[in-house]
């Protein structure tokens, strides 16, 4: 048997190979991630980038599974009054200006995106559609 093949095998029967592979996925391209109606107030960030919650009452949005270079954009609809906060304990999350929103109501939706970079979680909105 040539040299080489004994040592694949041998490095596969050992356990080696695995060592080889990755859960990580580079691309230049786009991806697309089905959106997820939130039925709770945990953000999972493992659980695609795309998330949609009608409010129901006020909220503190939790998030968790945050990566260093993901994104993710949450669209919440505010048919009433209702208050919205955001906390994270694996990351700061940090609003430009220092403040975070305040959550357009009366039948009103916004859209927050959120980047985590560098061991923080950067926070920006659009309001009042």
């Amino acid at each position: 048997m040539k040299p080489i093949i004994l040592f694949i095998i041998l490095f596969s029967a050992m356990g080696f190979a695995q060592e080889f592979h990755s859960t990580s996925i580079k691309t230049t391209g786009r991806i697309y991630a089905s959106q997820d109606t939130l039925l709770s107030i945990t953000i999972d960030w493992s659980m695609g980038n795309t998330k949609i919650k009608s409010l129901t009452a006020n909220t503190t949005f939790n998030m968790i599974n945050t990566v260093n270079g993901a994104q993710i954009s949450v669209v919440v609809y505010n048919s009433g009054t209702f208050t919205v906060d955001w906390t994270c304990s694996e990351a700061p999350i940090v609003w430009s200006g220092g403040i975070a929103p305040v959550q357009t109501t009366g039948g009103k939706t916004d859209i927050y995106s959120f980047i985590r970079a560098g061991g923080k979680i950067y926070g920006t909105y659009i309001q009042n559609f």
